[in-house]
């Protein structure tokens, strides 16, 4: 059977995928069971899969699991160390008002399995630290948007989407905190009223770890997805626009990447990026 997901690299007793948006990683408390990542590619796999971080359901991009218990142990404990780095590409509502900074306020459970920022010395606040870039300003007639590197330096529940909201930048898309469960042409001040995007706009786009019992990182990537890149091509067509670094290559879609060279000794890559550090 084919792999329901493009593996972008595999190695060690790890596998890593291209997780599309609109799938949980593990079964939804009250869905079919089957409808999830793992178990979709555990049936086209014909092995079990251990789950060794998540993204929320629609989220897209570079997913790690492991393929045996060992595996699993190393990766989930160099997680928890913080040794696994990660980056993200968010769409956002406006733009924080630097081009670059740290987002350190603590977090804390909220009502309705969300998240919040936490007031000044309130018990149970969990520390959190977001470092982040504005790769690019758009500036439709209706809604400024801004595409942002995002690097989570902590592992909270929800915390790109909290920090980016608390610094006056929610995602574009994301109805759980506040703002739109879809963005159309004409919500910007485009022309035309065709459906841009329709689920939250962030991508898992690369991941850096060094996998169990080896010396060398590798590093990961998952291409944008085509409706991210329609978005943003549709921003560069109808609006002005500011690059404030070089995120060309990260703007192109699914299918037009540059090649790279992802082949290592033990390993296998597919349709992402994956390197050696």
């Amino acid at each position: 059977m084919d792999e329901p997901f493009p593996v972008l690299w595999s190695g060690a007793g790890l596998l890593a995928i291209d997780k599309p948006p609109g799938l949980p990683v593990i079964p939804a408390r009250d869905g079919d069971p089957a409808a999830c990542v793992r178990r979709r590619l555990e049936a086209a796999l014909g092995e079990r899969l251990w789950v060794v971080h998540r993204l929320d359901r629609d989220t897209s991009g570079v997913l790690l699991l492991a393929r045996n218990a060992e595996a699993h142990r190393a990766a989930s404990t160099a997680f928890e160390r913080h040794e696994v780095r990660k980056w993200y590409l968010a769409f956002t509502r406006g733009a924080p008002e630097h081009p670059s900074g740290t987002l350190g306020i603590p977090l804390h459970h909220a009502r309705k399995g969300k998240m919040r920022p936490a007031a000044p010395g309130e018990p149970g606040a969990l520390p959190a630290r977001t470092e982040y870039d504005v790769l690019r300003r758009w500036s439709p007639p209706a809604v400024p948007v801004a595409l942002v590197e995002v690097r989570p330096r902590t592992g909270r529940q929800h915390q790109v989407r909290v920090h980016l909201r608390s610094a006056g930048a929610p995602l574009l898309v994301d109805p759980l905190y506040g703002g739109a469960s879809r963005v159309t042409a004409s919500d910007l001040g485009l022309e035309g009223d065709d459906l841009l995007v329709a689920r939250l706009t962030l991508h898992a786009w690369r991941l850096e770890f060094v996998p169990p019992g080896g010396s060398q990182a590798v590093r990961v990537e998952a291409p944008l997805p085509a409706d991210l890149a329609r978005l943003a091509a549709r921003l560069d067509a109808g609006s002005s626009g500011a690059a404030l670094s070089a995120p060309d290559a990260i703007l192109r879609p699914q299918g037009a990447r540059d090649p790279g060279d992802p082949q290592g000794s033990g390993e296998s890559a597919g349709v992402g990026t994956a390197e050696k550090r």
